[in-house]
């Protein structure tokens, strides 16, 4: 039920977009500290005018346990820069989410939407003609009619024809892949990384991936010139046979390496 209610609540009380945007500012000013109920009077009273403007990064990850973080218990694996956040920010120990699987996930985080009412029930295939529905309203979308600068950097997976792609959705920028990371050869055909709307590279090595997408991510800011930004940034679950580029560990630690 809790994940049938947060955002469809919201979403439908008033405006649909403001619920939105409340509802994501309320989740990330507890994740900066603030109390819940101080939290709640915040995310009710905002007034997005220039001055109070907030930038808005969001990092989903997929593959990503519970238990896979030092800051959550982790024996081996070493997140010093996560377990900062966590030190410094909100720890919490309980969430849910709309659904385990990579579009379905990803279709309720975009629009506040229970994605199997949209017929978003699991996963898309590379070939599938289908995507996210034209007439769907984004964060991404609401967060522009307020001035934001919107970019995405990472796995799309909510289709992969050109008019599914975040370009039609409310992104001003995307790097990525449209899909999932080992959808590719040999049972797979050749996986894109897809800047914009067009295919610079197939078949790119992973193990540069998370460098790219953080170089990109850097250079978002200085294009903007000083106008807030949504950045949504949905980390790649990696492959045990898929290295870190930097420090040659194996398995899931290459999404996560602080080196």
């Amino acid at each position: 039920m809790l994940a049938d209610r947060s955002w469809v609540e919201l979403v439908f009380r008033g405006s649909r977009i403001w619920g939105m945007i409340r509802g994501l500012l309320l989740g990330v000013l507890m994740a900066m500290g603030v109390p819940c109920a101080t939290a709640q009077d915040l995310a009710k009273g905002w007034v997005p005018d220039d001055e109070a403007k907030t930038n808005l990064v969001v990092i989903f990850c997929d593959d990503l346990g519970w238990g896979d973080l030092a800051s959550f218990g982790h024996p081996t694996i070493k997140t010093p820069r996560l377990d900062q956040m966590a030190a410094e920010g909100a720890r919490f120990t309980q969430f849910y989410s709309a659904s385990p699987a990579c579009t379905a996930s990803r279709y309720a985080l975009l629009t506040g939407r229970v994605p199997k009412r949209s017929g978003f029930s699991w996963v898309l295939g590379p070939k599938s003609p289908r995507g996210i529905h034209p007439n769907e309203v984004t964060i991404a979308e609401g967060l522009k009619e307020q001035g934001y600068a919107t970019a995405i950097f990472g796995k799309w997976h909510l289709g992969r024809p050109e008019e599914y792609l975040p370009l039609a959705h409310g992104f001003d920028e995307y790097l990525g892949l449209p899909y999932s990371n080992d959808m590719r050869p040999p049972k797979w055909e050749d996986i894109p990384l897809i800047e914009g709307n067009e295919v610079v590279e197939l078949n790119p090595d992973q193990r540069k991936l998370t460098r790219l997408y953080t170089q990109n991510i850097d250079g978002l800011d200085y294009q903007c010139e000083g106008l807030p930004a949504e950045k949504i940034i949905p980390v790649h679950g990696t492959i045990g046979r898929v290295s870190c580029e930097k420090c040659g560990a194996e398995q899931d630690h290459a999404a996560f390496c602080d080196k």
